[in-house]
């Protein structure tokens, strides 16, 4: 797998200000382990590559908290990979959402969704699908889905159920095909010629009726209990058949998007969190990345590089497992 800055935009537009460092909240974020966003992840014979979002933290992020002023190197490997994740879910809900009418009820930057609906959106996740996690108003989501009629938008319209779900295919013929599925916790969409297959595949894997990444891809589980705790995750394993290389997130500003990402280049997959705390002006980045084959030079180019930009770093290296944690502090005065 080589992180190269050019997939950004196989996962990303509208990047959240998580994707400068310049964040809020709490660190006590949640959305992974027991019933969290990692269940969704279903395996897949080439590998699979995910952006995870807590909407419910995302949603009060502050441009203006920046760690050390807005001094941060962009081209820090692990700012550098969750931009690339903010980017995917900023297009989630602002553009991929509106096809169906449900953007209405993702907010990153401001109340409005949650003022004008009763329907809530927790998590978001993007992989095969895009997944929203909360409470929601089955009626509520109905008419969204219903009434779409906007520019891009298409109607949906309940044709079927899929277990404990309801699912919804368009009303009318138009470009590419569809499917939603919907609950009271769950809502899920996707885009595919076969979408009904794809949308049964996630659940299959929600529910433990299917393999899972974490089990199928040798060390993904690990690096998901490692790094896969955070207000923004994303992470990748194996390569992106569509695209004849490899699956990655990097700095969609870079200046030359073929460059790769110094120092974690070499990764057969990755999973990267971002949180943050506005009260104690500190951000904290979780890295954890399987290597095959490190030799001494690209160790050291990794403790070099990962978490450079940071006030603090810890780098750790064994067996080909790569673990790091970097926090970055704003200590100057408001």
């Amino acid at each position: 797998m080589t992180l190269r800055r050019r997939d950004t935009l196989k996962l990303a537009g509208a990047a959240v200000a998580a994707s400068t460092v310049g964040t809020a909240g709490c660190l006590d974020a949640v959305g992974f382990g027991d019933d969290g966003y990692d269940r969704w992840l279903a395996a897949r014979d080439e590998g699979v590559a995910f952006a995870y979002a807590d909407v419910a933290e995302i949603d009060d992020l502050e441009e203006d908290v920046s760690p050390d002023g807005g001094g941060t190197d962009p081209d820090d490997p692990l700012l550098a990979i969750p931009r690339g994740g903010a980017v995917l879910v900023g297009l989630a809900a602002n553009v991929a959402l509106a096809g169906t009418g449900l953007d209405a009820l993702v907010s990153l930057d401001d109340d409005e969704a949650d003022d004008a609906y009763d329907s809530t959106v927790e998590g978001l996740l993007v992989t095969g699908a895009i997944v929203l996690e909360g409470q929601f108003d089955v009626e509520e989501v109905d008419e969204l889905l219903g009434t779409a009629d906007g520019l891009f938008e298409r109607r949906y319209e309940r044709t079927d159920e899929l277990g404990d779900y309801d699912l919804y295919r368009p009303a009318d013929d138009g470009l590419g095909d569809g499917a939603v599925v919907v609950s009271d916790e769950v809502v899920v969409q996707v885009f595919d010629d076969d979408p009904e297959a794809v949308v049964e595949e996630a659940l299959d894997a929600a529910a433990g009726d299917a393999e899972r990444a974490a089990d199928a891809f040798d060390g993904f589980g690990w690096a998901l209990e490692t790094a896969g705790e955070g207000q923004l995750v994303v992470g990748a394993f194996g390569e992106d058949p569509e695209t004849e290389g490899e699956v990655a997130p990097g700095s969609e500003d870079a200046p030359d998007p073929d460059e790769a990402i110094e120092g974690v280049d070499g990764a057969d997959g990755f999973v990267c969190s971002l949180s943050a705390d506005a009260e104690a002006r500190e951000t904290v980045a979780e890295f954890a990345g399987i290597f095959s084959g490190l030799d001494d030079g690209t160790e050291a180019d990794l403790e070099a590089v990962l978490g450079a930009s940071a006030t603090e770093t810890s780098v750790e290296i064994e067996d080909g497992r790569v673990t790091a944690t970097a926090t970055w502090r704003d200590e100057g005065t408001e």
